[in-house]
């Protein structure tokens, strides 16, 4: 109900045509049944009058439909964007760690299968119920009105019908947490397969994207048909209920009639508004557990799964840090990947990173030079030892304060769905002429112009329309952009020929206010010449 109230005015609005819609359904069913009634008494007047409001109803009613789907239309869609920024802010407050804990195709299939799963069984469900209600409030009325004792009967069987169906709900709760549990491990092996296909095709193995994707869908279709036979018993349930009743009403109203203690219409109206009130207790049962089976997902969206920022980020963390004026250290840093202590990838690591100087760390893969960068960008932080900017505990930094004077740049940086300069800037604001002179720097300038609209020109998801290299100058560019001045590259260039490579790294080298830790095991004298030094993680790490 927390996204209804941030849209009470649409709600509101939703619930009176719902509610109106329910009104003219009933009125229509009072007009039917008095028309029979005055029909039998030969008062054609009266009965074309009664058939005259029943028309108006209909059209009425026809026309409250349609403005109840598409403010529907409307409340959902609002209702998913509301979702969506509320679980896209949480990820955004995570720490490294905390977020690639879980896959991005889990939390893709949080955004799509299980919103889709809210749409049709939180708010269809709860907008459906309140006309279940409004019905047979309606009906329940007018059948008193017949005679109190329809309306008696109602209530007694009523009860039947409300109390019966509790014996499914923890089967139903089950099976529907099972099922978008099962989204999810398809979504995880659809993107790993995809991901995957270079792999695959190289060897010879596509076959086994179509073997691992039946698989998986398979398992979704188990469970999908696991939650059918949980809610089709409740369902099947409930509707031999409500045939039972409505005919123990339809019973009941001839004895009536035949006393003459009600018209002649009320069979029809007994009929029509008994078969309203028990399809609608069915209907509003089985909803009543759908909306409720919703509740687990709810609950992981909100927070289940994702740490609040506060345990993220931690208490009493610095949340300002001044540019680097001293330097960044690391004193007898160790770590090691998966609790692995035995061999970490690290061990004893000193190293002094003086302000405004240019640091090559070099050293054969595996050695441990990206968790280094790692370590310094604060991606990594269960590692034991000391890192410290300017003498301050790295610790005791919130992150993102860490982030506002950090730029890492890996070896295969990541291209949004967006234009050119957004992927720049980030949709930061970058003066012009910062702009071009970076694109001049970094060798962009080429691309920009081929560009056919330049850089309004959208790039497609990862950069798959981009060479490796391209990619590298963008993100490049995106580090000097934003205006940090501590500068981790980690294999930034490597995409690059040796010529354009040796071009960026000089100019990095020949900026005088950064601080630089590039990384590369192919080291160039030229550029091993500008360096203030060269640092061979093998004489530092003890375990490389």
């Amino acid at each position: 109900m927390h996204y209804f109230r941030q849209r009470r005015g649409r709600f509101s609005l939703l619930v009176v045509i719902i509610v109106a819609s329910a009104a003219l359904s009933t009125l229509s069913g009072i007009a039917s049944a008095t028309a029979l009634t005055v029909i039998v008494k030969r008062q054609a007047g009266r009965f074309f009058f009664w058939v005259g409001i029943n028309l108006a109803a209909l059209v009425g009613y026809a026309l409250l439909i349609y403005c109840q789907d598409v403010q529907q239309a409307k409340l959902t869609q609002e209702i998913d964007t509301l979702i969506r920024t509320d679980v896209a802010a949480r990820l955004g407050a995570q720490d490294y760690a905390g977020f690639h804990r879980t896959t991005t195709a889990t939390y893709t299939s949080w955004l799509t299968n299980d919103i889709t799963t809210i749409n049709d069984y939180g708010i269809d469900d709860l907008l459906m119920m309140i006309q279940q209600v409004a019905e047979i409030i309606f009906s329940g009325a007018t059948l008193a009105a017949f005679h109190w004792s329809l309306l008696a009967t109602v209530a007694a069987l009523t009860l039947v019908m409300v109390a019966f169906p509790r014996v499914f709900k923890p089967w139903l709760d089950r099976t529907s947490l099972a099922r978008t549990q099962a989204n999810e491990r398809l979504v995880n092996v659809l993107e790993d397969m995809l991901n995957g296909f270079d792999t695959l095709f190289m060897t010879n193995l596509t076959a086994v994207m179509r073997k691992k994707i039946t698989a998986a869908s398979r398992d979704v279709n188990h469970h999908y048909v696991a939650y059918g036979r949980a809610s089709g018993a409740m369902h099947a349930s409930n509707n031999g209920l409500a045939f039972i009743s409505q005919l123990v009403l339809l019973a009941q109203t001839g004895w009536l009639i035949l006393r003459g203690l009600t018209p002649v219409g009320a069979i029809t109206g007994a009929q029509y508004f008994g078969g309203t009130i028990f399809a609608e207790l069915s209907g509003i049962t089985f909803n009543w557990r759908e909306f409720r089976s919703v509740a687990p997902i709810l609950k992981k969206l909100a927070g289940g799964e994702v740490r609040p920022p506060a345990e993220a980020e931690g208490t009493g963390r610095s949340k300002q840090l001044v540019r680097l004026t001293a330097s960044l250290q690391l004193r007898d840093v160790s770590y090691g990947y998966n609790d692995d202590r035995e061999a970490p990838v690290l061990q004893h690591v000193d190293l002094t990173i003086p302000a405004r100087q240019k640091i090559i760390l070099t050293g054969d893969s595996g050695t441990g030079k990206s968790t280094l960068l790692g370590i310094l960008a604060g991606q990594l932080t269960d590692y034991q030892g000391t890192v410290t900017w300017d003498g301050q505990n790295y610790h005791n930094l919130d992150v993102r304060a860490l982030h506002t004077q950090i730029a890492y740049v890996t070896q295969t940086p990541y291209i949004f769905n967006a234009d050119l300069a957004w992927n720049l800037t980030l949709g930061q604001p970058v003066a012009p002429e910062q702009l071009e002179a970076v694109l001049a720097q970094v060798g962009l300038a080429p691309l920009v112009a081929q560009l056919p609209a330049g850089l309004a020109t959208v790039l497609t998801h990862n950069g798959t329309d981009l060479s490796g290299g391209q990619k590298q100058r963008i993100a490049i560019s995106r580090a000097l952009l934003s205006g940090r001045r501590v500068l981790l590259l980690d294999e930034a260039t490597s995409a690059l020929d040796k010529t354009a490579s040796l071009a960026v790294e000089e100019s990095l080298l020949a900026m005088p206010d950064i601080t630089l830790v590039m990384v590369t095991h192919h080291l160039r004298p030229a550029v091993a010449a500008k360096a203030d030094a060269v640092v061979a993680l093998a004489a530092i790490n003890r375990q490389a």
